[in-house]
């Protein structure tokens, strides 16, 4: 079962909206993150580039949805006391994308930027 979440290599096979996609990233240092602990309110550990940027890339692809462009999610993570711009503890947000929910079974604090794609809702 903890392949599940922690597979040997960054792809993640998604259900959702009643039909399966894909996740994956082409960096394998993606396996390594570990982000902070809102609960013990302590830095656990966390993965940085070669760049010390805080942040990985995933692609998302769905079959069914005859996607025309690469859907490439920047995911990065920022402890609750830095925390800025809508995330998953922005109050603001109505609607959040359920592979946004899907990112934050691994990574609760994650925050998703989708680069200029629409939000799949």
């Amino acid at each position: 079962g903890s392949l599940l979440k922690n597979p040997k290599y960054p792809v993640w096979v998604v259900c959702s909206e009643s039909h399966f996609s894909v996740f994956f990233s082409a960096n394998l240092d993606a396996l390594e993150v570990i982000v902070y602990d809102t609960i013990t309110a302590s830095l656990l550990s966390i993965w940085q580039n070669s760049e010390g940027s805080k942040e990985i890339d995933l692609y998302y692809y769905d079959e069914l949805a005859k996607q025309d462009e690469t859907i490439r999610l920047s995911v990065s993570w920022k402890n609750s006391n830095s925390h800025c711009g809508k995330g998953p503890m922005d109050p603001s947000i109505d609607l959040t994308p359920p592979l946004e929910h899907c990112i934050r079974t691994k990574w609760p604090q994650a925050v998703v930027d989708w680069n200029g794609s629409d939000p799949i809702l």
